[in-house]
């Protein structure tokens, strides 16, 4: 019986582990002309294009353009960490210039190319060059909140600890 229950536990410890938020690390420098067109979630089709337009010490721009993926939709400006993405928000396809400060920000995406998803780009300024460092989206299609990917691990050490309290409990 206790092998069945430990069986069960695992199972289900190891399906929390496949969670829907996925991250593609890119580590991409962007160009400071041109665009690079970007595969952002790894399904073979471009989603967006990007480039440094100027850097100027601690501020550049973000030449950003969804121009070549009807279905790719960018976030207004960036997103601050904790943003929930999902349809309430405002959502535009075509070209846009943010400013990029010192550090890493978030420009959210919403991109139907291979299904409904809600992700994030995390962009990073080091004062000289631009980096496309990740792309994290939920490919359930639900909502994603900007910078706070689910970690699976605590609720499994949680769901084991508990089956071995369990265990001692019905031994003593």
């Amino acid at each position: 019986m206790l092998k069945k229950i430990i069986i069960s536990v695992l199972l289900l410890c190891s399906g929390l582990v496949n969670a829907s938020v996925i991250t593609i690390d890119h580590n991409r420098l962007l160009p400071t002309s041109g665009a690079d067109l970007i595969d952002l979630e790894g399904d073979g089709g471009l989603d967006i294009g990007m480039a440094e337009r100027y850097t100027g010490g601690d501020r550049s721009f973000l030449d950003v353009s969804s121009y070549i993926s009807s279905a790719t939709r960018m976030s207004v400006g960036w997103v601050a960490e904790g943003t929930l993405l999902d349809s309430s928000l405002t959502w535009i396809d075509g070209y846009q210039d943010p400013v990029m400060s010192i550090g890493a920000q978030y420009l959210g995406i919403y991109t139907l190319t291979s299904g409904l998803f809600y992700g994030y780009a995390t962009i990073t300024y080091d004062g000289t060059d631009m980096y496309l460092t990740s792309f994290t989206y939920d490919d359930s299609g639900s909502a994603i909140r900007v910078g706070q990917v689910p970690s699976p691990a605590p609720l499994a050490l949680l769901s084991l600890g508990l089956i071995g309290l369990g265990v001692i409990r019905r031994k003593a």
